[in-house]
């Protein structure tokens, strides 16, 4: 699952801008580059960026090769091998749909090339997305995405005229993305962008392919396993997607979403064990007392709100629009929910105020991308241009916002709109993924393996995902290994995060160890963090499992109960 489409951009920009205050400062992006880049229908590499090589690729557009007139142009940036001994090509695939793989390649990898130095590592704009062409374009400017996100309605829920407000506003979206992108847009998706990478790495003379997967980069790396399951080398996938679940009905789902409560309750967990490092903490003692006090503040905001300088009036719409950030990154944003609680509690606009206010109310990042963040109209289409079984019939669509409001009422409303603007959706895409390959037959012929990495409570992509992807499709080609931490993803969270300057011995050495020594945990096993809470990136939880469970800096310990392997 992804963030909602018109905050997703922001909250990306907003991490990004954490991580770059603590890392080195990132390649600037020439946004000129891959446009006057010559396409060639043989993959040509050229000098970019410094160490980097980069090209532009022709390739059919119809992947059942009826059709061999039509065209899209990938754009690819590859970073040799650092260790200058390479074994084998792996494909980096950030997430939400529409990050700039390219960007990713250029900007990120420098955090994570210790992992694979001896891979050429290589990051394909998706079709559409990044500077590959044609690209999927739902405003004529950034203008009039700017003015699309600021004049965004109430959330599902909220009141009687929001569904209504919403639904004419999917119409017209859905029209704009059809008018402006035309006739290319049939050609958009995540089961071509799976056939794009295979037909790249044969045009690199690999047998098989590596890949370092994230959130949807995931639901890319689960569609080529299952299309080329020979060609599958080492994967690890971090946050996992339900492939099965996005190629129909999307994987927004009240099942999928079952952690996003989890996430917020992680906050009052870890504020009332941080004493005063904690601001929102004050008198109280106790979780349910944290917890009487925020539900206090969330009914007094349905008929106030408080303003900081600059942005609109920070209301109940914008408190839960900002909780649904929030959940994405605890590290860095539960210490700013507790500082916004303590505006909110005092009814005076402070420091944690300006802060969601930025989150919120500010204009998406631009296009063209000059980092990794996902567009939030291309995040909308991937998953529309996906997900061809969504029920257009209202009544449906009534029962579903019901069932998501019910798992998750503080931020259910707001997912559920990403599924209503797909009841509207105009484009109908050519190549559709053969929902047959998804079956533990095809799959048995994979002779590489899979490292599924699930956060215990990731906000978007629950553990539940990992597990059922692997017991119902992977099998023992798979293993699971449990980051313990909530947030959305281990590269921002957990173990994993080498964001903060600290090298982890947990989850970080497992994927170096997988990807160099071939050596994998036993499956199930759990991790914690490196840090204590509400003082960095990387930040464990106490609570989240039950005593007894947990490993300390990546010992294996115990599979989570109730979770079978």
């Amino acid at each position: 699952m992804v963030l909602p489409t018109t905050i997703a951009a922001l909250a990306v920009a907003l991490l990004g801008s954490c991580v770059s205050g603590q890392a080195p400062p990132p390649t600037a992006i020439d946004p000129t580059f891959f446009p006057n880049l010559k396409a060639s229908e043989k993959l040509t590499w050229v000098d970019c960026y410094g160490t980097f090589k980069c090209a532009k690729f022709r390739v059919n557009a119809d992947v059942s090769g009826k059709n061999r007139r039509d065209k899209v142009e990938l754009a690819i940036a590859k970073l040799p091998a650092v260790s200058g001994n390479k074994t084998g090509t792996l494909v980096y695939s950030t997430g939400g749909y529409s990050g700039s793989n390219t960007n990713g390649i250029i900007q990120d990898v420098a955090n994570f090339a210790p992992l694979y130095p001896n891979y050429d590592v290589i990051g394909i704009d998706r079709r559409g997305t990044g500077y590959s062409t044609p690209p999927l374009k739902c405003f004529r400017n950034n203008e009039e995405r700017n003015a699309w996100v600021a004049s965004e309605p109430p959330l599902l829920g909220s009141t009687k005229n929001a569904l209504s407000q919403h639904r004419e506003r999917a119409k017209k979206f859905a029209k704009q993305c059809a008018d402006f992108t035309g006739d290319a847009a049939k050609w958009l998706g995540t089961y071509p962008s799976a056939v794009d990478i295979h037909t790249v790495m044969k045009a690199i003379g690999e047998k098989k392919i590596h890949f370092h997967g994230i959130s949807s980069g995931t639901h890319t790396a689960q569609s080529f396993a299952a299309l080329y399951p020979e060609a599958v080398g080492k994967f690890v996938l971090d946050a996992v997607v339900r492939s099965d679940l996005e190629y129909t009905i999307s994987d927004n789902q009240p099942d999928t979403i079952v952690d996003l409560e989890l996430a917020i309750e992680a906050f009052f967990i870890t504020c009332n064990a941080a004493d005063a490092v904690c601001p929102f903490k004050g008198s109280s003692t106790t979780v349910q007392q944290l917890k009487t006090r925020f539900a206090a503040i969330d009914k007094k905001l349905k008929t106030t709100f408080v303003t900081s300088p600059g942005f609109k009036p920070f209301d109940w719409n914008a408190f839960h629009r900002f909780l649904s950030v929030v959940i994405l990154d605890s590290g860095v944003f539960f210490p700013a929910l507790a500082d916004l609680l303590v505006d909110l509690e005092a009814g005076v606009a402070g420091n944690g105020t300006q802060f969601a206010s930025a989150a919120v109310f500010s204009p998406p990042p631009p296009l063209p991308p000059l980092d990794s963040s996902p567009p939030f109209e291309q995040i909308q289409a991937g998953i529309c241009n996906d997900a061809l079984d969504i029920s257009r019939s209202p009544q449906d669509f009534d029962k579903y916002l019901a069932a998501m409001l019910k798992t998750s009422p503080n931020v259910g409303g707001l997912f559920a709109i990403t599924n209503l603007y797909c009841t509207e959706w105009k484009i109908k895409p050519v190549n559709r993924f053969p929902l047959s390959k998804f079956n533990k037959s095809c799959l048995s012929k994979i002779t590489g393996k899979i490292l599924y990495i699930s956060n215990t409570a990731d906000s978007l992509c629950p553990l539940d995902s990992a597990y059922h992807m692997r017991t119902k499709y992977f099998g023992t080609k798979s293993t699971i290994i449990i980051d313990h931490t909530a947030g959305h993803t281990s590269v921002f969270q957990g173990a994993l995060s080498g964001l903060t300057g600290f090298p982890s011995l947990g989850v970080f050495d497992i994927i170096f160890r997988f990807f160099n020594l071939n050596q994998l945990p036993p499956n199930g096993s759990i991790y914690l963090p490196d840090l204590p809470a509400f003082i960095d990136r990387g930040a464990g939880y106490a609570g989240l499992l039950p005593n007894g469970f947990g490993g300390v800096n990546g010992v294996p310990a115990y599979p989570i109960p109730g979770k079978t392997a």
